[in-house]
């Protein structure tokens, strides 16, 4: 900060200015969208220019240009030699990231995201000052890391989203001072244990960065076991999910564990979650989804108060999920995904009860819902503050298929527990969860009728209670819950006239199919009287192709219930030559940060979680002030 200061007022070199103009005469950007290089005045000192900073002697030492979406001639940067701090990120820069950037001998920060950049120089992992390496979201990007010399400075080094491959160096442990590496999505490998022998393995020297915050390995090409040693470490992000590492998870969390948020998704992991993860008290994720864990369900989960995720969906998991005489509730809790396992016995009465943050009212609106959603893939400052949204998507499974919304922490509550063994009714105090958007019991053996008490849930979008045994009438409440966008109700044996609400009409007979004993116009089939309740027939096993609901009628349903909201957040677009241009910018980059590289297996946004954690990070230079 004191640079900054002093930078305010001292004088910019004659040179220095005229390397900034040259500079700019050489890039292409559209200045009506130009935060500083439209705004660069010649009869102002350029040490007061906004994005530039200069130390006392008036030499440009920092420059920020973020955002400008520039394209052109950047050459003249190499003439400034006294940069420190390089911040390009989202501009169109030389497809290959010229020598030079690796020449600066006090560079300290190099953020280059989203560039479209294909290739840099390996020099510039080595350069002896450097503690910022930033060169996420180019998705073109190829490359190898190289050996990193003894006692590095780097602290943080972000790579998600590009093509970068390899085994991760041992070396890497020289990199003592790290607290930030964030690989998501790109192809990595890891290290070779013998040349005898093809066993892979995370490379253990990573441990020795003891400052270490921040491992985010997600979709990669990692195999063999996670070392034992990262659960001993300060982390607080653990990421590796969409890898094939194996073995067991690490057992050994202490009570000093740091842990806010741990994604092992998308593996080949066996055994058991180990009960030491109790000791990590401020966990807001866990998340284990489809590996081959064998376990019971672990009660010992609900002493994590802070807990906002739990995802154990697509394992093994067996038995009940009642917790006698465990008396901690969950107070935080607002996902949670049990689904696809073999869970059995009722569903407990109490369950329903603890989870107290799904029992305050909702104060959003559906325009909420659907702009949290666009924060997370369109991104602003917000997506940098962990204690407000996880950066992923929840995967719901409707009539057999799978899709997946925005896991949003604060205006979105879901329970999945289909496709598992409950039997039993369904409990009342379900109707105690007033911001509960999403319930999903479908694919178990539950019995009893549909408790009206779910009416009382007005925040509810999504409704799947298929393939059960429950019978009885639909309750009218079920007609008057105004945000619902989805309901299956099918292959149950439900009788009686379908409710004549406004909401529950939208629906057609793919959500009632299965249940010979209702009537109304969706079943093609009159109601001769209302207090005449048909019997159900003996149900024929449903076709294959009656099981599932397409894709189409999903998201057709959805996207009903959302049709207003979306109207409201794009009418400006039709109204604002201003907003036009800011909406087609970000939509380019929307096209080319997810759709060139979709992965429905992995279904993640597209920025890596370490950003989270940006602003954390002490000695970052600060951005410079008019």
């Amino acid at each position: 900060m004191n640079d900054v200061v002093e930078a305010n007022s001292s004088k910019c070199l004659q040179d220095q200015k005229i390397l900034l103009l040259q500079l700019r005469n050489n890039l292409t950007y559209d200045s009506e969208l130009s935060s500083y290089l439209a705004k660069w005045d010649e009869t102002v000192d350029c040490c007061e220019w906004q994005g530039v900073t200069c130390n006392g002697a008036g030499q440009v030492i920092g420059l920020d240009l973020n955002h400008e979406w520039f394209s052109g001639n950047i050459d003249p940067l190499a003439s400034l030699k006294y940069l420190s701090v390089i911040r390009l990120d989202d501009n169109y820069l030389p497809s290959h990231l010229p020598d030079f950037f690796a020449e600066f001998t006090n560079l300290t920060v190099l953020s280059l995201s989203s560039c479209n950049l294909t290739g840099v120089p390996q020099k510039i992992f080595q350069v002896p000052t450097m503690h910022t390496i930033d060169l996420s979201n180019n998705l073109r990007l190829h490359g190898t890391l190289p050996e990193f010399p003894s006692n590095g400075s780097l602290e943080t080094l972000r790579l998600s989203w590009t093509k970068f491959s390899g085994s991760l160096p041992e070396s890497i442990g020289n990199l003592r001072m790290l607290s930030d590496v964030s690989f998501y999505a790109c192809n990595f490998t890891a290290v070779q244990k013998s040349h005898l022998r093809k066993e892979m393995s995370l490379p253990s020297s990573i441990c020795k960065a003891t400052d270490l915050e921040v491992l985010d390995l997600s979709s990669n090409s990692l195999d063999g076991s996670i070392p034992e040693c990262l659960a001993e470490q300060s982390l607080m992000v653990l990421h590796l999910g969409g890898n094939n590492l194996r073995g067991n998870i690490p057992g050994n969390f202490s009570e000093e564990c740091r842990l806010e948020s741990i994604d092992l998704s998308y593996n080949h992991l066996e055994g058991k979650i180990p009960q030491s993860l109790s000791n990590c008290s401020n966990l807001k994720l866990l998340n284990v989804e489809r590996n081959k864990i064998s376990d019971t369900f672990p009660c010992w989960v609900r002493k994590l108060s802070n807990l906002h995720v739990l995802e154990l969906r697509f394992n093994n998991f067996h038995g009940s999920i009642d917790c006698p005489g465990v008396n901690y509730s969950w107070p935080a809790l607002r996902i949670i995904d049990l689904a696809s396992n073999n869970f059995s016995g009722i569903l407990p009465r109490n369950l329903f009860l603890e989870l107290e943050a799904m029992k305050v009212d909702s104060a959003h609106s559906p325009v909420d819902h659907l702009y949290a959603a666009n924060r997370i893939f369109f991104g602003d400052d917000l997506r940098a503050q962990v204690d407000i949204y996880y950066q992923d998507t929840v995967t719901i499974t409707l009539k057999g298929q799978e899709m997946s919304l925005p896991k949003i922490w604060f205006t979105f509550c879901s329970i999945d527990f289909s496709n598992n063994s409950f039997v039993g009714g369904i409990p009342e105090t379900v109707g105690e969860l007033k911001s509960l958007y999403l319930l999903n019991l479908s694919h178990n053996a539950l019995t009893g009728q549909i408790p009206p008490v779910i009416g009382n849930l007005q925040d509810l979008g999504i409704l799947d209670l298929s393939f059960n045994k429950l019978d009885g009438r639909i309750p009218d409440e079920l007609s008057r819950i105004p945000r619902l966008s989805f309901l299956n109700l099918s292959y149950n044996e439900l009788v009686g006239r379908i409710p004549q609400g406004t909401q529950i009409q939208t629906f057609d007979n793919k959500s009632f199919m299965g249940n010979e004993g209702l009537c109304g116009f969706q079943m093609d089939k009159a109601c001769s009287n209302d207090r005449e309740e048909p019997q159900p027939p003996l149900q024929p096993a449903a076709s294959e192709d009656e099981q599932f609901f397409s894709r189409t009628d999903i998201y057709a349903g959805a996207a009903l219930g959302f049709a207003v909201s979306v109207s409201m957040i794009f009418l400006p677009l039709l109204v604002s030559r201003r907003w036009r241009k800011c909406y087609n910018k970000m939509v380019d980059g929307l096209v080319l940060r997810v759709f060139s590289n979709v992965d429905v297996k992995k279904r993640r946004a597209n920025t890596s979680i370490g950003e989270i954690y940006r602003k954390r990070k002490a000695g970052q230079v600060q951005r410079s002030r008019r």
